[in-house]
């Protein structure tokens, strides 16, 4: 499995090419994921699960905020992408690695629990 970073809800496109740009830097692949593609779970956006034929759209509202899917990323190369993050000019507090339990959720499945464990962790 490749090493890949899934973006969602990052509507600058300097944005995204200058995080595409880093990451691919570091060989690490970046996919956009369009908000129409919401409805399908996490594992088959990055190729790990397969994909159903047809997918209905997702047409519901856009995510609160940008978030990240960190996908077969080395711990080592993980911690080395967050301090580059640290220092981006755009802030990203939404972030989560692609487990088994995770695979199986909607980009908004997953969202909601980054968003619960974050308030959580910052007394939100």
């Amino acid at each position: 499995m490749k090493e890949q970073i899934l973006l969602f809800n990052i509507p600058d496109v300097s944005v995204r090419n200058q995080l595409r740009n880093a990451f691919t830097a570091l060989k690490i692949t970046t996919k956009y994921i369009e908000k129409h593609k919401y409805s399908q779970p996490l594992g088959q956006l990055a190729g790990i699960l397969p994909a159903k034929k047809n997918p209905a759209p997702y047409t519901g509202p856009e995510l609160e905020a940008s978030m990240m899917i960190f996908v077969n990323l080395p711990d080592a190369m993980l911690d080395f992408i967050l301090k580059i993050l640290q220092n981006f000019p755009v802030k990203f507090p939404y972030k989560a690695v692609l487990t088994e339990t995770n695979a199986k959720w909607t980009a908004n499945e997953c969202f909601a629990e980054i968003k619960r464990e974050h308030e959580f962790m910052h007394n939100e």
